[in-house]
């Protein structure tokens, strides 16, 4: 059978809607659509692994920008922590790959997660040169403040953004949101915020003296 297909596939998006049928199906449908956007044909015969991500995206990986941790919260959910610094547009892609990644593969075969979503850590963090924690720091001088890149790179995450989050197998049942008290963290956090929609927004907690 095909791995998509199988029952035990099947069954955590009914446990992530609440058994209800009609949304656990509309779920499923968009989480084959980011498997198939992002991985290609391979992520609908078999559960992804880490052979599936780039040379670039393992070092990525390592470096713990995201990463799921070992210990769980006082709930029992597994705790999926996620840094934010400067933006980068060379590993934009990178970062969204490792995220479906951990999340639709890794994080989604724990029943307890299925069962009791998971909690999400995010934490911008402090920066020496805060005026370019919203702009790029790859490419040439000429690119790092190129107004048309800020624009492209806000449209596409805006788009990827609410459709990975809908898609997921697991649900994130609380946001932490750490950033230092200070004006262009608090920018930062509304963008992100802008993100991940309005049903996470619900769920979101923010705490400003991250970092004083």
């Amino acid at each position: 059978h095909c791995y998509v297909c199988t029952p035990y596939f099947r069954l955590r998006f009914l446990r992530a809607e609440r058994y209800n049928p009609q949304k656990a199906a509309l779920r499923y449908c968009r989480c084959l659509s980011v498997l198939h956007q992002f991985y290609g044909d391979i992520s609908l015969m078999r559960q992804l692994r880490i052979s599936d991500l780039s040379d670039t995206e393992i070092r990525f990986f390592k470096d713990g920008i995201i990463q799921l941790l070992p210990s769980r919260d006082s709930s029992g959910r597994r705790i999926v922590f996620w840094f934010f610094g400067r933006v980068d547009y060379s590993l934009v892609r990178f970062r969204r790959r490792i995220a479906i990644f951990l999340l639709y593969s890794v994080v989604a075969e724990d029943i307890e997660s299925q069962k009791n979503g998971v909690a999400l850590v995010t934490c911008v963090l402090p920066s020496e040169d805060t005026s370019n924690l919203l702009s790029s720091s790859s490419g040439s001088d000429d690119n790092k403040s190129d107004p048309n890149i800020l624009h492209n790179l806000f449209h596409e995450e805006s788009q990827s953004a609410p459709t990975v989050l809908r898609g997921l197998p697991v649900n994130f049942s609380v946001m932490h949101l750490c950033a230092p008290n200070e004006p262009i963290y608090k920018l930062a956090v509304s963008v992100l915020l802008l993100f991940v929609g309005k049903e996470l927004r619900s769920r979101s907690i923010s705490h400003s003296d991250f970092g004083s």
